[in-house]
């Protein structure tokens, strides 16, 4: 868990909310509603964001 929030605290002001606000599990139009944006691009934002962290948690990326 401490890696993963370490991998977190790396991200982008923006992506680390978006990805905080997902692990609280809100759906992705309340996400949307909060940031100011819709849904689809919230959904592209996350598989991005879990994209990121992953090559981050693999060492691929500081």
């Amino acid at each position: 868990m401490e890696q993963l929030f370490q991998a977190i605290r790396k991200l982008s002001e923006v992506d680390r909310g978006i990805i905080l606000l997902y692990l609280e599990e809100k759906t992705y139009q309340e996400i949307a509603d909060i940031m100011g944006t819709n849904p689809n691009h919230i959904g592209v934002k996350i598989k991005r964001i879990k994209e990121r962290l992953k090559k981050l948690l693999d060492g691929k990326i500081n």
